[in-house]
């Protein structure tokens, strides 16, 4: 696993939901020393870490590993979750309306 990459992804995902890395730490029970180490490479997440740190963000695995997932191929499905899962909450919430007024419009 490429730790750099890893810790990028996690700033990056932690930075978009507005969090300190205190904050982060908090909500997945480690310690913030850990999390600063996580974001700088320096350690290599469990999967009980990883897991806590998709359910604090919230996020899927699949965006903080995204530099080592290899896929040859993307369906339509994996593609939109993926873009969901890139926009803040505020506009995952908008989205979240936007759907559920398209899907019931025609009810």
């Amino acid at each position: 696993m490429d730790l750099q990459k890893f810790g990028e992804a996690l700033r990056e995902e932690r930075k978009k939901r507005g969090l300190t890395s205190d904050q982060l730490a908090e909500l997945c029970e480690r310690t913030p020393v850990y999390i600063r180490q996580l974001e700088a490479g320096i350690k290599t997440p469990s999967l009980k870490t990883l897991i806590a740190l998709c359910n604090a963000l919230p996020c899927s695995p699949e965006q903080l590993l995204t530099n080592e997932l290899r896929y040859h191929e993307w369906d339509n499905a994996t593609d939109l979750m993926r873009q969901f899962h890139a926009l803040t909450p505020k506009q995952q919430e908008q989205l979240k309306i936007l759907m559920d007024t398209f899907f019931h419009s025609g009810s």
